[in-house]
Formats: C-alpha cells, structure tokens, sequence
C-alpha cells in the first residue's frame, strides 16, 4: 500500500500552531493564559520558545500538537509513508503524485492561509534557536533551510 503525509516548514508550522492554540479560548483558559492581542510578537515568540521546549521533552506540546513531521514519515530510521508532499508546493506535488497512479483527482485552492499578522519574519533569535533543536529532523529529512539565528537569518546545513 502506497502512502502520503504533507509536511511543513518548521518555522511556519510553529507560527501556525501559535495561532491555532490561540484562537481557541478553552486551551487558553486551560493553560492559565491571557493574550490581550493575538498579534503580539513578543507573546508569539514566548508561547514558541516554551511549546518547543515542551514538545523536545514530552513528544507534544499540548493535545498532540506540535509533534515533529519525521515522527510520522520514519519509524527506527526506516522511512514507511510512501510520498511526502510539502505544503509549500502542495498543489503541484499533488498533482504529480496523483499522475503516475492515473488517479484524476484535482486539489485547487490549497495554499496556506496566513492565520493572523505574525509570520517566520516575526520570530525571536531564542524562538530560531528553539524550533532550530525542536524541527532538527523535520530540516534534515525533508530538506528545510534551517535559519542561522546569529548570522543575520542566513541558512545553516541541517542534519538529521
């Protein structure tokens, strides 16, 4: 049986679940949290930096979230889903993954929308440095740019 997973950048994929936990009034009550402006950078990066640390300690950071992408495409070093598609170019791999197995079926539309103002550009030296240790397979295995957090955001080899 052939397999496919979508995996993102890691740098968006925090901002994303940031503004995913966010927005849910519940988790935040939960966490003990209040955010008057969901747009703040400085609480963006915060929740980051302390997401990350939680996920690199427990696996998740919080209901599941926040669990690296190499987690579900590699079981003991053995990668086991098929094809992977990135998000960032989702419509096309779809479309060419779908080729080869005659199968005409189309995605349209499937760009990511920006949850809020917030974006990689907003994010912390300390927040880089988190999600550079947290994603370190996700940059490796599926050839993300890592961010050089000292060199001025210029792109450091990954491995993984």
């Amino acid at each position: 049986v052939d397999t496919f997973t979508i995996v993102q950048n890691p740098y968006s994929r925090m901002v994303s679940e940031y503004y995913a936990f966010v927005k849910k009034k519940s988790l935040l009550e939960e966490w003990h949290m209040e955010v008057d402006d969901i747009d703040d950078k400085d609480f963006m990066n915060k929740w980051i930096v302390e997401a990350a640390e939680i996920a690199i300690q427990k696996g998740v950071c919080y209901f599941g979230h926040c669990i690296p992408m190499e987690k579900y495409v590699y079981s003991d070093g053995k990668k086991v889903i098929t094809h992977v598609l990135k998000v960032e170019n989702l419509e096309e791999e779809f479309h060419d993954l779908m080729e080869p197995y005659n199968l005409n079926v189309k995605l349209e539309d499937a760009k990511m929308r920006k949850e809020g103002a917030l974006g990689v550009e907003d994010l912390s030296i300390e927040a880089i440095k988190k999600i550079n240790e947290w994603g370190k397979g996700d940059f490796g295995h599926f050839e993300y740019e890592m961010i050089d957090p000292e060199g001025g955001g210029g792109a450091v080899e990954s491995k993984s």
